[in-house]
């Protein structure tokens, strides 16, 4: 029986799923550290805001794309559960990650 993780991308369950989680992941430090950089160093409070904004919508198409992966006939496997504890962690401890983050780049680069 192969391994879940071995699995063609595009079947249910398969790599599909981990590279969606994985660049969920890149997306959200790329959305925080983008929104942190503009908020301190080009100071557009807007823009930052937007960007910021954008780190919880991450969590949204994660859960988008395992529901519809769920829903097109894949049993829920490792990948799935992969993804349940990455919106798990990122619901407990994404706010204060931010927090952390901001405040270690405020003190940085301006003079917080």
């Amino acid at each position: 029986m192969p391994d879940d993780f071995s699995a063609r991308a595009g079947e249910p369950g398969g790599m599909l799923m981990v590279t969606v989680i994985a660049g969920c992941e890149i997306a959200f430090w790329v959305f925080l550290g983008l929104g942190l950089v503009v908020r301190y160093l080009l100071r557009w409070r807007g823009v930052s805001r937007v960007l910021l904004l954008c780190v919880p919508l991450v969590d949204v198409v994660l859960l988008v794309a395992t529901v519809i992966d769920l829903s097109h006939g894949a049993s829920a496997n490792i990948t799935h559960g992969l993804a349940a504890a990455y919106l798990g962690f990122s619901i407990m401890f994404g706010h204060s990650m931010m927090r952390w983050a901001d405040q270690r780049f405020a003190h940085r680069f301006a003079n917080g």
